[in-house]
């Protein structure tokens, strides 16, 4: 995993974008998947802008979204007392991936055709 502050080319962006929940995505480039932490800017010339606090790069979806399941605080909104808590974290996180590349199929066959 390599880690970098900033934000995405506009070609990043336009390639693959999963959202994960309120704060992570996972992005794709030509070579690496990108979970992105993202943020509101509170000042500068893109205040009150959604832009990327931190970019996590990955050879796989699979590694993405295991470094996902495992940053540190990534759960705020999660309390977990029990493992079924933890199960649920990882079925959300599949089931938003599933939801995006079922929806990446559809515009491509939309454009494509079937």
């Amino acid at each position: 995993m390599l880690h970098a502050s900033g934000s995405l080319s506009d070609k990043e962006k336009a390639n693959f974008e999963i959202k994960l929940n309120d704060q992570w995505k996972i992005m794709r480039d030509p070579y690496n998947y990108i979970l992105c932490q993202t943020k509101i800017a509170e000042e500068g010339k893109r205040a009150g802008e959604e832009v990327i606090a931190d970019k996590y790069f990955y050879l796989s979806l699979d590694y993405a979204l295991y470094g996902f399941i495992r940053m540190p605080d990534v759960h705020d909104d999660v309390i977990v007392h029990q493992v079924e808590d933890y199960i649920k974290v990882i079925d959300d996180a599949h089931m938003a991936v599933q939801r995006a590349l079922k929806d990446d199929v559809e515009k491509w066959e939309a454009v494509h055709g079937k």
